[in-house]
């Protein structure tokens, strides 16, 4: 196999094409095709729109000539229950479904408010012996009554992403779309000479 690549690039340059330069080209052009790939196994495992998903992906870091490599990454903060289509129910629960193929899942003691112009959901830590009833406005409470309360998120999409199975599959089409990209610069490249 090192031998034939090596050959390849013998000729390659007896034929006076670059071949770093079809090499981060193909991994340029392959690049956005595995976001695409990395944000679609998001989606099968998590109750998440697409666009969610993608806003948690850096922009590629692409190659150049000097460096033959490039990467994708996901960063951010446990995802909130708002995107995952939590509701608040009569009764006073939060009715929310985070997997995909899971079912929903009813939680108490917490409650939809509005925090630093963001909806989320909320969970009171702890629950103290005054009733609280449903459709009650929580910011006319006495204070002792409103907190401490905690943000219930998510799992993130980089944890996601970190699956073995996902990982894997994200990376073998990634290779494949690499290879395919390759071969098609590789043809232009011959023709033109």
């Amino acid at each position: 196999m090192i031998n034939d690549i090596e050959g390849l690039q013998q000729l390659l340059r007896d034929l006076g094409i670059e071949s770093p330069k079809i090499i981060y080209r193909s991994i340029n052009k392959a690049l956005t095709g595995v976001r695409t790939d990395a944000v679609n196994a998001v989606y099968q495992q998590l109750n998440l729109t697409k666009t969610r998903i993608r806003k948690d992906f850096d922009a590629p870091v692409k190659a150049h000539a000097g460096k033959l490599r490039g990467s994708i990454a996901a960063r951010g903060k446990p995802v909130g229950l708002m995107s995952f289509g939590a509701k608040q129910l009569k009764n006073g629960t939060i009715s929310v479904k985070v997997l995909r193929g899971g079912s929903k899942k009813k939680l108490k003691h917490s409650f939809i408010a509005t925090a630093k112009g963001a909806e989320n959901v909320w969970w009171r830590k702890t629950i103290y012996k005054r009733p609280v009833k449903p459709g009650v406005n929580y910011a006319k409470l006495p204070k002792k009554y409103r907190l401490p309360v905690e943000l219930r998120s998510g799992p993130r999409i980089e944890d996601i992403l970190a699956k073995s199975a996902v990982y894997s599959d994200v990376e073998l089409k990634g290779w494949t779309r690499l290879r395919a990209e390759y071969a098609r610069l590789l043809r232009i490249e011959l023709n033109r000479h």
